[in-house]
């Protein structure tokens, strides 16, 4: 999606490039998105050989700037492990026994995860590196005012022999594209502190990632005049200053787009402020962060960044400014800056960090429920364990402490823990196949609509479960997670049915609409 983003950025500049008669020597041409385009085609194979060679080395080929933002500590390894217990007083371990192979062993399966993380952004700068250079050989190319055969012979001939500045601005932009660029003074400093504090790393392991991606997508948008870097090209003319024009065009455009079809209800956002009234859509097969397909299901678009980031800010700024009463320009400040955190804290590379600031903000019930996920967190393969798991057991369970989270995301373990259920006491299941459980990322949800729960979402009625807990103050007695879910089957018991009659009654009928 970035490479095409890429392609389509470079069409619009070449339209600003005529627009303004930038001068032949310094413009962008409309050749240098086929170019990028071969480039990306003939880089393929290249990229699939950086990917080996990054997995078997189990360190960055292509460039030191990478989304693994720390030092290579191999902290699991018989020699680290062995000068721990020397330290303790335990002794060393042989490095040629048994056990230090095994250490050894753990160690290196351990980090296979991140290895693969660094070959699979190996291969993608690879990938934008060939597309940038087939460009920029374009455009230096006729800017010299080759034609013909002598401008393909001089192509070929910067792209085997790139000038300095050719390969730079290659590199800078697959950096950019792969959101692994550096950072200002500010977020400099920031992540020097993130990775000084290893609780803090452990909660944000991507926030170079998390800032890139946010600038990326302002930059494509008139929000971009207000970034140093986008108004310094503006000002600088020609190529520079069509490409950043450019790059707001496409922006504002799938902006523009966005905003129709949130306004349409055919995009969702982060969903109603209240969470019984969201639940009441969820019920109903809507989903958060989703688009409407052609067939009425409700796709997910949040793991589709950055496009998916330029819906969702859309589609939570126009579902904020809904909720107001006043429409004057600091509402839709706020509703902008309300739906920039809202996406931020939604992505699952900044979920670590917006649920440490809600557990120590919140307290309570929000930091038992951190403090348990970031033990369960620790065990190893945790994602692949909790993807084969879905794809095992579609049923959504319930898990409340740390081992109950544990076998939560365990095949086989999982089974004898209660389902997460409704309002009404139907369990969770996600909808699909095998493989669409578990291998895709864009999750569907079909529309099965209530009268009932349509009529809920209509009032805004904030109706939610019991709480796990009964009685209050001193007499306050807390649930386990089996006696909760039997509290929420007993509250649950015929609620469905009897909404249903009451809100069929005349009595209803002829009641006023809330809220």
């Amino acid at each position: 999606a970035v490479m095409i983003h890429g392609m389509a950025d470079r069409l619009a500049a070449n339209g600003w490039s005529k627009i303004l008669r930038s001068s032949p020597e310094d413009k962008v041409y409309a050749d240098e998105t086929y170019a990028q385009f071969i480039g990306m085609v003939m880089g393929f194979d290249d990229s699939l050989k950086m990917l080996w060679k990054s997995i078997k080395q189990g360190e960055g080929q292509f460039d030191p700037m990478s989304k693994i933002e720390q030092r290579k500590y191999q902290s699991v390894s018989s020699e680290n492990i062995g000068n721990l217990m020397e330290r303790h007083g335990f002794g060393n371990i042989d490095k040629d026994s048994q056990l230090a192979k095994g250490i050894d062993l753990w160690g290196e399966f351990i980090r296979i995860p991140g290895r693969a993380l660094q070959a699979e952004d190996d291969m993608f700068k690879v990938l934008n590196y060939r597309m940038e250079l087939n460009a920029l050989s374009v455009r230096q190319a006729k800017a010299e005012g080759h034609q013909g055969d002598a401008l393909a012979a001089r192509i070929t001939e910067l792209i085997n022999k790139p000038t300095e500045e050719i390969h730079l601005g290659a590199v800078d932009f697959a950096r950019e594209n792969t959101f692994t660029n550096s950072l200002g003074e500010f977020g400099r400093n920031l992540q020097k502190g993130i990775n000084n504090n290893p609780p803090l790393k452990i909660a944000m392991p991507f926030m170079r990632t998390l800032v890139n991606i946010q600038k990326y997508v302002g930059k494509r948008t008139p929000l971009g005049l207000l970034a140093q870097s986008v108004r310094a090209d503006v000002k600088a003319g020609g190529a520079k200053r069509d490409l950043a024009l450019g790059k707001m065009t496409v922006g504002s455009m799938m902006a523009g787009w966005a905003l129709t079809k949130a306004m349409n209800g055919e995009i969702t956002g982060g969903g109603h402020k209240w969470s019984g009234v969201r639940k009441s859509d969820y019920r109903q097969g809507w989903q958060s962060y989703s688009i409407q397909g052609p067939d009425g299901d409700w796709i997910k678009y949040d793991r589709f960044d950055p496009v998916g980031m330029y819906l969702g800010l859309v589609a939570d700024a126009y579902e904020i400014s809904t909720y107001g009463t006043d429409d004057d320009a600091w509402e839709a400040a706020g509703a902008v800056t309300l739906a920039l955190y809202k996406n931020m804290t939604n992505k699952t590379y900044a979920k670590g960090l917006s649920d440490l600031h809600q557990a120590l903000t919140m307290g309570g019930n929000y930091w038992t429920n951190w403090k348990n996920n970031f033990v369960a967190s620790t065990v190893p393969y945790t994602s692949a364990l909790s993807t084969i798991e879905r794809g095992v057991d579609p049923t959504i369970r319930d898990a409340q402490t740390v081992m109950e989270k544990i076998r939560s995301r365990i095949p086989g373990l999982s089974g004898d823990l209660p389902p997460i259920v409704d309002l009404y006491g139907n369990p969770r299941v996600m909808e699909g196949g095998l493989m669409a459980r578990t291998m895709n990322p864009f999750r569907t949800s079909s529309p099965t609509p209530t009268y009932v729960d349509s009529q809920i979402r209509m009032n805004e009625v904030n109706i939610n479960h019991v709480n796990d807990f009964l009685g209050n103050g001193r007499f306050k007695v807390p649930l386990d997670t089996w006696q909760h879910h039997d509290y929420k089957m007993f509250a649950s018991e015929e609620l469905f049915q009897n909404l249903d009659n009451l809100m069929y009654s005349n009595l209803y009928q002829d009641a006023t609409t809330g809220p």
